[in-house]
């Protein structure tokens, strides 16, 4: 997402940013433990956005995702999934919200994204 993309919402009257950090549990064609952007990408994302007083959320299923979006100085972390100790500390640190709307997700669902949201890729 490039800075006049965040520059543009704020001029057709957006109030936050919401990128996609890592992949969907259930996103065709996407690993869910890929993320989307380098922090340095994030950061300009970030920085744009609060420069112009908005908000930033970040959907994140896997831990690199969230990790990564949290490096970047997000507002808050949408989903969640496989947040990890040392997430929740960052985010408790840096008063960083959890969305965790994604807890009605069934048994097979979350275990099948599961499988495919492992940090590591694998499939253990």
């Amino acid at each position: 997402m490039p800075p006049c993309v965040v520059r543009t919402h704020r001029k057709l009257g957006g109030d936050f940013i919401k990128f996609t950090a890592s992949a969907g549990l259930l996103s065709a064609g996407d690993k869910a433990h890929w993320p989307n952007y380098t922090v340095e990408e994030m950061k300009v994302i970030v920085a744009e956005a609060h420069d112009c007083d908005m908000k930033v959320a970040a959907h994140a299923h896997a831990t690199e995702g969230i990790r990564r979006a949290l490096e970047a100085g997000v507002d808050t972390i949408e989903h969640g999934s496989f947040l990890d100790d040392a997430c929740i500390q960052i985010m408790l640190d840096q008063g960083t919200f959890l969305g965790a709307h994604t807890l009605n997700l069934g048994y097979g669902d979350l275990y099948g994204g599961a499988q495919r949201a492992r940090t590591d890729g694998s499939k253990r």
